[in-house]
């Protein structure tokens, strides 16, 4: 889906959760604040304990992704519980959905939906 920089690395932009996202730096994670929201980067080995730290800290009715190599995770946080997608196509009609409703907004394609976002753009090489 996108190329990223540093494959050694995973990106993700948090939003709707709070500073205890600052207690993965003691475990290798880069952890910074923009605005209300955070960016996090950590070691694609970390990869688990990203996801159970969002699945334990993701409010209700959010939904987080993060980049890695050739795909994206995205951990939605729904009624039932967290739902997991792994995307590796442009086009994921479901994930999109979701999205969408949670959001009350319209993408073009998860991929437009990702690279509106600054930090998203950077992990790829382009311009913030």
């Amino acid at each position: 889906m996108l190329t990223l920089k540093n494959k050694k690395l995973c990106y993700s932009y948090v939003m709707g959760m709070k500073d205890e996202i600052f207690s993965l730096e003691e475990q290798g994670f880069t952890v910074h604040r923009d605005g209300e929201n955070y960016t996090a980067t950590f070691p694609k080995e970390s990869a688990p304990v990203w996801e159970d730290f969002v699945s334990s800290h993701l409010p209700r009715d959010y939904w987080n992704e993060y980049l890695t190599d050739g795909r994206v995770v995205f951990l939605f946080s729904l009624e039932a519980g967290i739902k997991r997608f792994v995307v590796e196509a442009d086009s994921h009609p479901e994930v999109l959905s979701h999205c969408e409703a949670l959001c009350g907004c319209e993408f073009p394609s998860l991929k437009e939906m990702l690279l509106g976002n600054w930090f998203y753009r950077q992990a790829i090489g382009g311009t913030p």
